[in-house]
């Protein structure tokens, strides 16, 4: 990544970027703009949380943010600890749903004055990637949402997927949650999404676990095959949920 950068072939405009790379043993954190980068390892305990502002060594003086700017985004830092701190505390350790919740979170927010959302009002969708130990190029598992995250679903797809519905493909999705944002901006219902959600992890838990057991016994061509029917079964679910009838 670095011989990229130095190679002139990665731009984000005047803004950057913040990559993490993981693999089933730790990782590092990446800063850069598009002439310069820093990395740190991840550290393999608590949280690190990056909200469009830089924190590694060095980076800050290649910021353009503005003091409005560069405030909003510690402020959304502190909301995502908070709603990831608030599970620990009642429960030990972090969920999936956990994570989702704290996605949805909304709140008044000093810098900017106003009621505004974990995630802006132009994320256009998110992700929880949950890496597998065992069979990481199997069950590991990216739980995304097609759209803004506050108007539709998060749905498992299975790092080793190979089909997946058109209407995924074309944009239908997300074009049916950017319709809901449009409609009802942060006075969105995130309690609508529960179900749905408990109802997608029931069944794509479920084949986790008898693919894991198809892969113990050599059979990966097996647990491939049921990931892919219960990511299947998954879109037919979430598809009464998501897109207008």
């Amino acid at each position: 990544f670095e011989e990229i950068i130095r190679q002139r072939k990665y731009t984000h405009g005047k803004n950057g970027s913040i990559f993490f790379f993981l693999d089933t043993t730790g990782g590092c954190l990446s800063e850069c703009t598009a002439h310069n980068v820093v990395t740190v390892p991840v550290a393999v305990r608590g949280m690190l949380i990056r909200a469009n502002i830089w924190h590694n060594p060095g980076m800050a003086r290649y910021s353009t943010n503005t003091i409005k700017r560069t405030l909003d985004s510690a402020s959304r830092e502190f909301q995502a600890a908070a709603g990831l701190n608030e599970a620990l505390a009642k429960r030990g350790f972090i969920a999936l749903e956990d994570v989702w919740r704290t996605a949805r979170m909304r709140g008044n927010l000093e810098s900017m004055g106003s009621v505004r959302g974990l995630c802006s009002a132009t994320t256009n969708s998110a992700s929880t990637l949950e890496l597998d130990q065992e069979f990481p190029d199997v069950l590991s598992t990216a739980y995304v949402t097609l759209g803004p995250p506050g108007h539709t679903v998060f749905l498992p797809v299975p790092v080793c997927v190979q089909d997946i519905p058109e209407d995924i493909m074309d944009g239908s999705w997300s074009r049916a949650a950017i319709a809901r944002l449009e409609d009802q901006g942060l006075e969105f219902d995130s309690a609508l999404w529960l179900k749905p959600e408990a109802e997608l992890q029931a069944v794509y838990q479920k084949a986790l676990q008898d693919a894991r057991e198809a892969l113990r016994q050599g059979q990966r061509e097996g647990a491939v095959a049921r990931l892919q029917q219960a990511f299947a079964e998954c879109c037919r679910r979430a598809r009464q949920e998501v897109m207008p009838q």
